[in-house]
């Protein structure tokens, strides 16, 4: 794959480009130069992460909580599902 790195009159980096128009452009633009540049896509690099989890948060403020679920103990960890009622509003079907 080529790019090109785009520098302003300072020798200052301003972007890379896909394309060598662009890149001719913004140079010209900026009264500086750009260069060529190839990646060498027959190298493979493996990187290991450890395994990340997210934060949890409480969304609903502890108060809220409090009121809405009197009887259910803090330090549960298990999801609370509410069953929603069916509604009246009539059914949408794809002819």
């Amino acid at each position: 794959m080529i790019y090109y790195t785009v520098f302003d009159a300072n020798g200052n980096k301003i972007a890379d480009c896909g394309d060598e128009g662009d890149a001719k452009w913004l140079a010209e633009c900026r009264r500086g130069t750009y260069k060529t540049n190839r990646l060498d896509w027959s190298v493979t690099i493996d990187v290991e992460l450890p395994r990340f989890e997210l934060p949890v948060h409480q969304v609903v403020p502890k108060e809220y909580w409090d009121s809405m679920y009197p009887d259910i103990p803090d330090d549960i960890d298990e999801p609370i599902v509410k069953q929603l009622s069916e509604s009246d509003l009539e059914k949408f079907t794809v002819n």
